[in-house]
């Protein structure tokens, strides 16, 4: 038989734990606001193959292809705009190819929230140069300066529900090359 004071204490241990547990459920809320939005790249823009002008897209026609690798960052959260600072620098890998005269050139890319569409808020588009040493090396990594983006959640959203794309900026032609090739 339990004395007053073991019910007593198995009383407070219970009560103890349902707060604990209730604060938990708080702040895994909170937490699921200020967490950093999905970061989501695109299958049909995460490839670019730049073609010469006015030729075909044949091998020896290609100047360059580029691809995303990585990208990484971080976030902050503003309780009291209730706004998500999200900052995030893009890797991207650069293969010279056979049609490209010179060392250089340049691609861009862009950064996209749809949820802020057609307003210019909902895309940035991003131009990075790039250049290749003299010799045989026929690939480059680039890393673009940080981007930043602020997102306001208002009073009811979550960071989960403003997903961010990344890609490259592509044409028509471009765009249907890559899903041929996705197919």
């Amino acid at each position: 038989m339990k004395s007053v004071f073991g019910r007593l204490v198995q009383g407070l241990a219970v009560a103890s734990l349902a707060v604990g547990l209730a604060s938990c459920g708080m702040m895994g809320k909170k937490a699921e606001e200020m967490a950093c939005p999905d970061i989501r790249i695109d299958r049909d823009t995460a490839k670019l193959t730049s073609f010469t002008p006015g030729a075909g897209q044949d091998i020896t026609d290609i100047q360059f292809e580029g691809q995303i690798l990585a990208f990484n960052g971080d976030c902050g959260w503003d309780p009291k705009t209730r706004t998500i600072d999200v900052k995030m620098k893009v890797l991207f890998e650069i293969t010279r190819g056979p049609a490209l005269k010179g060392l250089d050139g340049q691609f861009q890319y862009f950064v996209a929230v749809p949820e802020f569409y057609p307003s210019p808020a909902g895309k940035q588009v991003l131009s990075v140069p790039f250049k290749f040493n003299d010799g045989n090396l026929t690939t480059v990594n680039v890393r673009d300066e940080e981007v930043r983006i602020r997102i306001p959640l208002g009073t009811d959203k979550k960071s989960s529900d403003t997903p961010v794309y990344i890609g490259f900026q592509l044409d028509n032609k471009q765009l249907e090359f890559n899903r041929k090739l996705n197919r």
